[in-house]
């Protein structure tokens, strides 16, 4: 994984349609890549489980919905945040670029792969629909978190 690869990551989660191919890319050049993994630090994004949270009760179509084992990793050289979830029984598998405010996410059935996996771009908007500021997540990237 090099930054060309970042590149073409931040380039497709910005133009790409097909989430599916994105989030494969992701997979295939970052996730499944133990240079990739050692450079990530477990850290707590309140804002990203709320739009994750956000995300999966409008696929749910519920109003609450159960998430367990939350976990985000940082990998700060690439600005990238990246991680997992349980939702529902379902598995979600997600990553996010600062540099661009994209993401996207997975969610599929572990118990049964032949079910559909369900692909999303991760886009992050105000209340009232403006532009997301620059400094959403300095705070994660700068080591300030809570």
């Amino acid at each position: 994984m090099t930054y060309q690869h970042v590149q073409e990551l931040e380039h497709r989660l910005l133009h790409d349609d097909a989430f599916e191919k994105t989030h494969a890319y992701f997979m295939d050049n970052f996730a499944e890549k133990p240079a990739f993994s050692k450079l990530g630090k477990r850290t707590n994004v309140p804002y990203l489980t709320t739009m994750i949270g956000e995300l999966c009760r409008q696929f749910f179509k519920k109003d609450a919905i159960a998430m367990n084992h939350f976990t985000v990793i940082k990998v700060e050289a690439y600005q990238l945040l990246h991680g997992f979830v349980q939702v529902e029984g379902l598995f979600m598998v997600f990553c996010y670029s600062k540099k661009v405010n994209r993401g996207t996410a997975c969610m599929l059935n572990m118990a049964n792969r032949n079910e559909q996996a369900h692909y999303f771009r991760i886009t992050p908007i105000t209340s009232d629909g403006s532009p997301v500021p620059d400094t959403l997540f300095k705070d994660v990237f700068e080591g300030t978190e809570n």
